[in-house]
C-alpha cells in the first residue's frame, strides 16, 4: 500500500500561525488539537507556497508555530489607544480587586496506580510460574521419551539378533533338509 503524499495546513492561532504537514485534513485538526472542524469555517486552509511548507515538511506531524507579526505591529492594529495603554502603568485604583488567593490542589492519589500495578506484576509472576510449570513438564516428557527410546533400541537390538538366530538355524535346517 503507498504512503498518502503530505499536505500542509495553517490555521491562526492567537499571534501565530500554526502550520502541520500531515496527510489530511483531519489528522492536522488532531495535531492542532480542534475541537471542530477549522476548515469549514474558513479558519484553516491547506498551504502549497514551497517558502511556507518549507519547515513543516521537515518535520511532518510536528505544529509548527510562526509569528504573524512584532509587537510593534500587533499593538498598530490594536489601535492607538491601546498603544498609550500599553506604555503606562494603571493607577492603584484601576488596578481592579486584588487577585485571590490560589487555592491549592491536592496531590492526585497514587492508590488506583499502585492497585493497578500490584495486580499487573502478581499476574505477571502468575503466568511466568505458568510458563516454568510447563517447561517443567516439557523436560519430565522428554527425559520419559529418551528412556522409552533407549529401552526400544535395547529390546528391539535383541529381538533383532534372535532373529537373525533363528534365521540362520532355520536356513541351516533347510540346507540340510535339501542335502
Amino acid at each position: 500500500m503507498a504512503k498518502r503524499p503530505l499536505k500542509v495546513f495553517r490555521t491562526a492561532i492567537g499571534f501565530h500561525d500554526a502550520y502541520v504537514a500531515t496527510t489530511s485534513r483531519k489528522a492536522a485538526l488532531q495535531a492542532w488539537g480542534a475541537g471542530g472542524d477549522l476548515f469549514s469555517s474558513g479558519a484553516a486552509e491547506q498551504v502549497i507556497d514551497p517558502a511556507l511548507t518549507k519547515a513543516p515538511l521537515q518535520q511532518p506531524g510536528l505544529v509548527i508555530r510562526v509569528a504573524r507579526g512584532t509587537t510593534a505591529q500587533h499593538l498598530a492594529a490594536a489601535g492607538k489607544d491601546l498603544k498609550r495603554e500599553a506604555g503606562r502603568k494603571p493607577a492603584r485604583d484601576e488596578a481592579g480587586p486584588p487577585p485571590l488567593p490560589t487555592r491549592k490542589v491536592p496531590r492526585p492519589s497514587r492508590t488506583k496506580l499502585d492497585k493497578a500495578e500490584a495486580v499487573l506484576k502478581a499476574k505477571s509472576q502468575a503466568f511466568a510460574a505458568s510458563v516454568a510449570d510447563i517447561h517443567a513438564q516439557i523436560e519430565a516428557l522428554r527425559k520419559q521419551r529418551d528412556d522409552i527410546r533407549r529401552k526400544r533400541d535395547q529390546e528391539l537390538s535383541k529381538l533383532e539378533q534372535r532373529r537373525s538366530r533363528e534365521e540362520d538355524a532355520y536356513h541351516a535346517a533347510l540346507r540340510e533338509w535339501q542335502g
